[in-house]
């Protein structure tokens, strides 16, 4: 018997218990008062840790899940709720499906931005880097680039992601093999200086430097990409021949000033073989004797020269047979038989000087284009050659390409520039009827040295403030950012600027 008054449960009618209040039986709608809900049809606390509840969105109404089978909760002997896991590992860290989207399942089975793991790399080792931002695994991010190399090496700091060097300054080793993205290795870099202290012993190591390019390139015994840093000690003088299949960069030591001059007597100064992939950069290639030769054959493979002479050859500066060229801030001057010839393959000719090339017995004068050849010629002075043909450009018939943005004169021939299918566009031009429009025309009788700094020493920069060729080029997006000097353009598409190589 019960004293009167009393319950003999927590909820009931007749029992004195509120429906909706704490620990009574919830509403008939299976609702509680305000911070409570509804648990095996009694109101309990709504932060009770202990129980999980599935609420109806139809009816806002909450009931506890007693299927074992759903991962959300299970039902004890009392009647109460065990808390679950909103996420279940098993079903994978990434796009589990119990989580958004953008997060992922960690070990607790919390679903968690890349902050709430326990290491990005043990999701997926492409993407060992955690970004904070986003709350993603990322490949890299910068100072974190452990997941780049190979041909992608370099992160880029907008997609988060590795990606191929385009630029030398982007390798540590300060080379990039632009035909493939990777960087050249800083580990097997072979040094030269022609003032070592001891030739006959020398190694290609850093406190043994070759005494000659040449020994460098004939030490290499493999096809692995090869860096040679030269120090611009003194004259080179022995030809230089690089192999079949080699890929190769010759450049200044990095904490060296001036240029690498190369003088090699009666005999062409470098040999490129075929499939080659060869990288110059600061190198002046000078005539030397009276033998007649080039300055720099290359023969079915691909060459890059930046920042580089060519001067005083009794031949032709470069000649290019079934080669890709990249022709970039050089200056080929006063070659006798010619600039460059381009036989086949393809020429990009960017930031440069052609001028004082060819003579009166010459066939070839600034640029010769044969054989199916390709040019895409932007921001270059090609300017007072001379030759027995066009003094500027000459091509075989069906030869195409591009001329933009550049001063392309003779030495007063009427036809310095004999292309009929090369496409002239926002440049200083002396030939008429050239495919194209919005180009300059000089009159061959006005043609003035006067508009260089010093034409007949090789000086193609403009002289004074360069009026006539101002406003004459318009500078695109994608076009170079920077001058022969490094002078910046502009930066604004559809601007305005300087024709030629030379920013005043």
């Amino acid at each position: 018997m019960t004293p009167e008054g009393t319950t003999t449960g927590s909820t009931g009618e007749g029992t004195g218990c509120e429906p909706g209040s704490m620990g009574c039986e919830c509403k008939d709608d299976s609702s509680c008062d305000d911070g409570l809900i509804c648990a095996s049809n009694e109101c309990i606390p709504g932060d009770d840790p202990s129980t999980t509840t599935n609420v109806d969105e139809t009816t806002g109404s909450s009931d506890p899940s007693t299927d074992p089978g759903t991962g959300s909760g299970t039902t004890s002997s009392t009647g109460s709720t065990t808390a679950q896991p909103p996420c279940d590992p098993a079903n994978g860290v990434v796009d589990n499906p119990d989580c958004d989207t953008g997060l992922y399942c960690n070990a607790t089975g919390d679903c968690v931005d890349c902050g709430g793991l326990e290491s990005c790399a043990g999701v997926d080792a492409n993407t060992p880097v955690c970004d904070d931002v986003s709350g993603t695994c990322v490949q890299c991010r910068e100072n974190e680039t452990s997941a780049c190399g190979g041909e992608t090496p370099v992160c880029d700091l907008d997609a988060m992601a590795c990606a191929p060097c385009t630029d030398h300054g982007q390798c540590q080793s300060g080379a990039c093999v632009l035909a493939t993205g990777a960087c050249f290795p800083a580990n097997t870099v072979i040094w030269v200086d022609r003032l070592g202290a001891n030739c006959v012993a020398a190694t290609g190591a850093k406190d043994k430097p070759f005494c000659e390019i040449a020994d460098a390139i004939d030490s290499i015994a493999d096809q692995a990409p090869r860096l040679i840093r030269v120090k611009p000690s003194a004259n080179y003088s022995e030809q230089v021949n690089i192999s079949s299949n080699l890929t190769v960069a010759i450049m200044r030591e990095s904490d060296s000033e001036g240029i690498i001059t190369l003088k090699v007597a009666n005999a062409d100064s470098i040999r490129v073989g075929q499939n080659a992939n060869v990288y110059l950069e600061d190198l002046a290639i000078y005539g030397e004797g009276p033998t007649t030769s080039v300055g720099v054959d290359c023969d079915d493979a691909t060459l890059w020269m930046h920042r580089a002479e060519i001067i005083e050859k009794k031949g032709v500066g470069l000649v290019g047979s079934g080669c890709e060229l990249a022709v970039v801030g050089t200056k080929l001057f006063s070659n006798n038989a010619g600039g460059l010839r381009v036989n086949g393959g393809s020429l990009r000719l960017e930031n440069s000087f052609v001028g004082s090339n060819g003579s009166g017995a010459a066939t070839l004068g600034g640029l010769s284009l044969e054989n199916g050849a390709t040019a895409d010629i932007i921001y270059s002075t090609i300017a007072f050659n001379f030759a027995f043909g066009a003094d500027a450009i000459g091509c075989a018939p069906g030869i195409t390409g591009t001329a933009r943005n550049s001063i392309v004169l003779g030495s007063g021939d009427q036809n310095s520039v004999t292309c009929g299918e090369i496409v002239f566009t926002t440049s200083a031009v002396d030939t008429g009827g050239l495919m194209g429009e919005m180009n300059k025309f000089f009159s061959p009788m006005e043609l003035d040295t006067g508009w260089f700094i010093d034409a007949i020493g090789g000086d193609f920069h403009l002289a004074g403030g360069g009026d006539d060729f101002d406003g004459v080029a318009v500078w695109n997006a994608g076009d170079p950012a920077y001058d022969f000097d490094g002078d910046p353009r502009p930066s604004i598409d559809s601007s305005s600027d300087f024709a030629g190589a030379d920013v005043p």
